[in-house]
């Protein structure tokens, strides 16, 4: 910013806007006045732009704006959150154990189609392994080494009924929904929940029966080999199950629906085992009470030899963790050859094995994630030929462990925490925080005017136009009356009183301060770093006073109103004195104490 030195003499006429006399009565004074503005100019820092109310309103706006948009992108994940429990059901993450039983391998697709959502699989008498394929509605055939050998079923439905068209003796179509699977020597029983049907095919995937279920959806089905009867199959619906013959035929039904002992709640699965020819004990999944029962006498009185886990209140059974609770949601069973009985923990995503004989626990095995070994909400298990094959539904596959009994852990896994993705409402959060922080401290600047300032700004109609935005400025006392007659009538003015005896200080400490620039200096000293002081006097432009203010000068200002740049200054530029804004006159001082 140019400063123009002190001069001794000055034309009345330097007062006008946008003219300033450049007359000097001595070449060695104005040699003089040149050094001392080059010696002064450092104290004025270069004029930023005037920051207008209207800017700080914009401001407030766009800051506003970006708290709104954080507020979307805080609610976003929110929805996100709820919407993945939704979807999925709430996680149990199992505390990360090494797994007790050896990970063989993993199956993923058959007949170049990948498994989609695979609930269940059983293993046949010749090694063969069937998995209900849920989300491709068919049965896919493998190996049990992997390798994919045929498929069958498949989505047939009517227009007008909506029911499997599948009819007996087909091959292929008529599959909706598999959802539980069962091998015997001869026969595939499948429990196609989108019909409500017991369906049964031949091992090459030929349907031969069809059984309708009308009061209860069948829920589960396995099949038990019992001595010389040809075997017997097992189906879970709510209130409990219903026993038939290889070929379908029906002959028992032990029905007890509730929480109490010997009754069930959403059985997903039941195991039946015979001592010789007769029922021996029925392992029962039994689901919604969130235990597995062992049940003996069934044919007679059924009684509990052992119950592991306990039911739980409805309204917290997902919230509810402790000793008491020992499953997140069990949904199938299975036996293997070393007498263990493998229960699917699908909410902890693991396997709970215990003793089929006592109950008692032995270990965990696996845990939450996706890789190899890992289970993602598992649903159905099966056992045989020294491995246990696994259902790994959001995982998208089969996974097979080897049934070896390991070294057991020292405690059950404890179920964990619901899934959720609330971490990441920590950055949002501090986003809108920093942005109502920001419009907390944002205000409109004061802008403090002296008496040189609007003698030459008033003159000029830019300047009285750029006045009317700053819509309030401040005045000393001293030219109340002079400032009512000048300025625009729609500027609001508010009078500063300065004490006397700090304006006898300032005026003792800075003598060429007069009485009404020495007021203005106070009432601006008032004002804060971002405050603004509109000055046309070099002195109280320079007092250590308003050394924190911004410092606008009449020309300045001008220039704003005209929208013209403000050269930044050269304080060797000897053509400063050719340009005075900033200045002392005492004739001037004169005539206003004179007034």
């Amino acid at each position: 910013m140019s400063v123009l030195p002190f001069r001794k003499q000055q034309d009345m006429q330097a007062d006008k806007p946008g003219k300033q006399d450049t007359t000097d009565t001595s070449g060695a004074s104005t040699q003089s006045d040149k050094r001392a503005a080059s010696s002064r100019s450092d104290a004025l820092r270069p004029p930023q732009k005037l920051m207008l109310p209207s800017d700080v309103a914009h401001r407030r706006l766009t800051w506003a704006l970006l708290t709104v948009l954080g507020l979307l992108i805080f609610g976003a994940i929110l929805l996100l959150s709820y919407v993945q429990n939704a979807v999925n059901p709430p996680v149990f993450s199992a505390s990360q154990k090494p797994a007790t039983n050896q990970f063989v391998r993993s199956l993923y697709s058959g007949n170049g189609i990948d498994l989609a959502q695979p609930n269940d699989v059983a293993i046949g008498s010749d090694g063969d392994l069937y998995v209900a394929d849920t989300g491709n509605a068919r049965i896919a055939v493998f190996t049990r080494e992997g390798t994919f050998l045929r498929e069958f079923g498949g989505i047939g439905s009517s227009p007008a009924s909506g029911e499997a068209t599948q009819t007996p003796g087909t091959s292929l179509e008529g599959l909706r929904s598999p959802t539980s699977i069962a091998v015997g020597p001869d026969h595939v029983y499948v429990i196609d929940s989108g019909v409500r049907k017991l369906l049964i095919y031949s091992l090459v995937g030929t349907l031969q029966k069809e059984l309708s279920f009308k009061e209860e959806a069948p829920i589960g089905v396995s099949y038990s080999a019992a001595g010389g009867k040809g075997g017997r199959i097992i189906v879970t619906t709510k209130s409990g199950v219903s026993i038939a013959d290889a070929d379908g035929n029906f002959s028992f039904a032990y029905m007890n629906w509730g929480s109490k002992s010997a009754q069930m709640d959403n059985p997903a699965q039941a195991l039946l085992t015979f001592s010789g020819e007769a029922t021996s004990t029925l392992y029962v999944c039994d689901t919604m009470n969130y235990r597995v029962q062992a049940l003996s006498s069934l044919d007679t009185s059924p009684t509990v030899k052992w119950v592991y886990g306990s039911p739980l209140p409805v309204s917290s059974a997902l919230q509810q963790t402790g000793e008491s609770r020992k499953f997140g949601l069990p949904t199938g069973v299975a036996l293997t050859s070393n007498g263990e009985l493998v229960v699917v923990d699908g909410l902890s995503s693991e396997l709970v094995l215990l003793d089929a004989q006592t109950g008692k626990y032995l270990r965990t095995l696996s845990s939450v994630g996706g890789n190899d070994g890992q289970l993602y909400y598992p649903v159905g298990v099966s056992a045989g030929k020294g491995e246990i094959f696994v259902a790994d539904k959001y995982n998208n596959r089969i996974e097979v462990f080897s049934d070896a009994a390991w070294a057991a852990p020292s405690h059950p896994a404890a179920p964990a925490h619901r899934f959720n993705l609330k971490w990441l409402l920590i950055a949002p959060a501090l986003f809108i925080l920093l942005t109502l922080l920001w419009q907390f401290f944002l205000r409109v600047p004061r802008y403090t005017l002296d008496l040189d300032f609007i003698e030459r700004v008033t003159g000029d109609p830019d300047g009285i136009a750029l006045l009317t935005h700053l819509h309030k400025v401040r005045v000393p006392l001293q030219i109340e009356d002079l400032a009512a007659r000048h300025l625009p009538s729609e500027l609001q003015v508010n009078v500063v009183i300065s004490d006397e005896a700090a304006l006898d200080a300032l005026q003792a400490e800075q003598p060429q301060l007069d009485e009404l620039e020495a007021a203005a200096v106070l009432a601006a000293s008032r004002s804060k770093r971002r405050d603004y002081f509109l000055t046309g006097n070099y002195a109280a432009a320079t007092s250590p006073l308003v050394a924190k203010l911004q410092r606008i000068t009449p020309t300045e200002f001008l220039k704003i109103a005209r929208h013209e740049n403000i050269p930044s200054g050269n304080k060797n530029d000897e053509t400063a004195t050719d340009a005075p804004d900033i200045e002392k006159s005492h004739e001037k001082s004169e005539e206003k104490r004179e007034n």
